[in-house]
């Protein structure tokens, strides 16, 4: 699946590629929770992401790096990670 060169994705002021969470979503056939308009410039472990980066949850017992997390947009898959639809209204 392609992004097209719409808003979706940008350049970054250092010259990296910069792109939404709605974008993202997209390419993983996923869905957002949240402000799809989030811009991710990076990639970084939850326990070090700031808001312009991408992080991962892959399982539950990692929930607390989750809740602290600066992550502008995380990953996350319920189906390999333990989670439940439950788990997710709570955070």
């Amino acid at each position: 699946m392609s992004v097209g060169a719409d808003a979706r994705s940008t350049s970054g002021g250092d010259g990296s590629i910069a792109i939404t969470a709605a974008a993202i979503a997209e390419h993983v056939d996923g869905r957002v929770i949240g402000d799809v308009s989030v811009l991710v410039c990076g990639i970084a472990p939850l326990d070090r992401a700031g808001a312009s980066e991408l992080s991962f949850l892959a399982h539950s017992r990692y929930a607390s790096w989750f809740a602290k997390s600066h992550a502008g947009v995380v990953l996350v898959s319920p189906l390999n990670g333990g989670f439940s639809a439950e788990w997710f209204t709570l955070w």
